[in-house]
């Protein structure tokens, strides 16, 4: 898969010419180079963007994100058992690329020259760590790196590598025995908790950007998995966790100057990406998983609009996944697209409408996404299917694909509140919202699906509204509007599970249901639940079925 990139590449320039002229970090910089090495520099640089962005647009239905818990299973102590706890399975499906996680909490988890590896790192491991630890040190004493694993499957297979670096991973937190001896020997590198809002305390145990030996750290691995490890690409997480600064704890935006370490790191990475693909003749792709807008970004440090300007990175993961339906993908594909960076929002397959996993809902929003101009879709938290036949493997052989998922049941809604100590990276969702007597709530609802009555086939056999609400209320006592047009709804006494405890059903038809955005009235007319209890919606979810 890989011979039409090098083979690109050495006939371009001889690559000790590309050492010599530009990619040396070792050798001493000249103050005043000579024209003819300065151009030279400028038309190999030039070369391997071009190459780069050439590897950027291969085929990249899903990007699967294995968080590297694999190797706590007991069969990970030997390589074909690591394998076949999660990769095994994603072979002959939409994945085209596996981004593995190189560290677990703050240590990595690969066979690292540089770091303590996981276990090693930690003064007191507790119990459970056993088992991860052991696998780990069995693997490489028996010379299977885990990480050099998972390159072998994935290229045997077609499929890329990234290796994804957690940015700032704070499960050691609230997970006894995960604080590594670094951390404790070095306190003063930690974020300053001074002022520290309660919904934060998760990130108690951040590193502070601010200081260039965190910075190090990090910078560190990059550049010994690139340069050790036959990978696609690498993948910054910021999402694993974001908070960078102090100011994040305090819920206050960063500063200027914050703002402007991090792009400095992000070009400092670039530039040492380019040096060892140059060396090694293929290129080397660097992706960042971010928050749900440009805005939200730079609030924790990230100056996204700069990143796609500077060609600091060539892939953009938007969204932990926490408001899936309320990430606008457009706004990203649209700005990102402009500078040939590729965009594949996220999809965390442990949230899914704060219901868990539902591979209808996965279906929706990939098909949103699709149309919105997503390149592909970023399954996180997925672990892979434990059999062929169930609903993650329904997942992982339909998402990818448009036309794949034409004619698929679906369920589309409205994203309801986020975790408190995700929201300030999330985009804004519309529920739960009070509904008060005579006020009218809109709300905008994305449909993929083509549901022209003209069309011939493929057409939903059923189209169904549901609304979910916390207080009894008959359906005479709320008016419902679709796209202007009134729809009667049906029966709204029937119990469920959960705080919301009143379902009320409403049949549609298309029209008024269009394929795009659609506009939801809804209207509490009289006295709602009973005496002066309130009444709040905290779901509107539409299934889309077929035959």
């Amino acid at each position: 898969m890989h011979s039409l990139q090098t083979s690109l590449w050495l006939r371009l320039v001889p690559l000790a010419i590309l050492n010599l002229l530009v990619f040396d970090s070792h050798a001493p910089a000249q103050e005043s180079p000579d024209r003819t090495q300065a151009t030279a520099g400028e038309v190999i640089q030039s070369e391997i963007t071009r190459a780069r962005k050439e590897a950027a647009r291969r085929q990249r239905r899903i990007i699967f994100n294995d968080d590297g818990g694999d190797l706590f299973d007991a069969a990970s102590s030997t390589p074909e058992g690591f394998l076949g706890v999660r990769l095994k399975r994603l072979a002959d499906t939409h994945v085209d690329t596996i981004s593995w996680s190189v560290t677990k909490g703050d240590a990595p988890n690969y066979d690292s020259k540089i770091q303590p590896i996981f276990g090693e790192a930690h003064a007191q491991p507790a119990p459970y760590m056993y088992d991860m630890m052991s696998n780990l040190k069995s693997l490489i004493e028996a010379g299977h790196c885990p990480l050099g694993l998972v390159v072998n499957f994935a290229h045997e297979h077609g499929m890329e590598v990234f290796a994804s670096l957690r940015m700032n991973d704070v499960h050691d937190s609230f997970w006894h025995g995960w604080v590594t001896r670094w951390k404790k020997q070095h306190p003063q590198f930690l974020v300053n908790k001074t002022g520290m809002l309660d919904e934060r305390k998760l990130y108690i145990t951040s590193q502070d950007f601010s200081h260039a030996e965190v910075r190090q750290r990090k910078f560190e691995i990059i550049e010994e998995v690139c340069d050790q490890y036959d990978i696609d690409g690498v993948e910054l997480d910021y999402i694993r966790h974001p908070v960078l600064f102090g100011r994040s704890l305090r819920g206050l935006a960063v500063n200027d100057s914050e703002v402007a370490i991090m792009t400095r790191f992000m070009r400092r990475t670039r530039k040492r990406m380019d040096e060892i693909a140059a060396r090694r003749g293929r290129p080397l792709l660097l992706a960042a998983r971010v928050p749900d807008s440009f805005d939200l970004a730079r609030n924790i440090g990230l100056d996204l609009n700069r990143w796609v300007q500077e060609g600091l990175v060539d892939l953009l993961i938007p969204g932990g996944g926490y408001a899936p339906h309320s990430l606008n993908v457009g706004d990203f594909a649209q700005a990102a697209h402009e500078h040939d960076v590729l965009v594949y929002p996220c999809y965390n397959t442990g949230v899914g409408q704060n219901r868990g996993f539902i591979v209808e809902d996965m279906r929706a929003l990939a098909t949103n996404w699709h149309r919105a101009g997503a390149d592909g879709i970023y399954l996180w938290n997925m672990y892979g299917p434990s059999e062929v036949n169930d609903d993650r493997h329904t997942a992982l052989i339909e998402l990818g694909e448009l036309r794949v998922l034409a004619g698929k049941d679906k369920l589309y809604g409205l994203d309801g509140p986020v975790l408190e100590h995700y929201a300030f990276i999330s985009s804004p969702t519309p529920l739960p919202r009070l509904l008060q007597e005579g006020i009218t709530h809109r709300f905008s609802l994305a449909i993929g699906d083509v549901l022209k009555p003209t069309a011939s086939d493929g057409l939903p056999s059923e189209l169904r509204l549901e609304l979910n609400l916390q207080g009894p209320v008959q359906t005479d006592m709320l008016r419902l509007r679709l796209n202007g047009e009134l729809v009667p709804c049906g029966a709204s006494d029937i119990p469920q599970d959960g705080e919301c405890k009143y379902l009320v059903t409403c049949p549609l038809s298309a029209p008024p249901l269009r394929m795009g955005e659609n506009t939801i009235e809804i209207t509490l007319t009289g006295g709602g639940g009973t005496g002066s209890d309130p009444v709040n919606l905290c779901g509107v979810l539409l299934w889309v079925k077929y035959q």
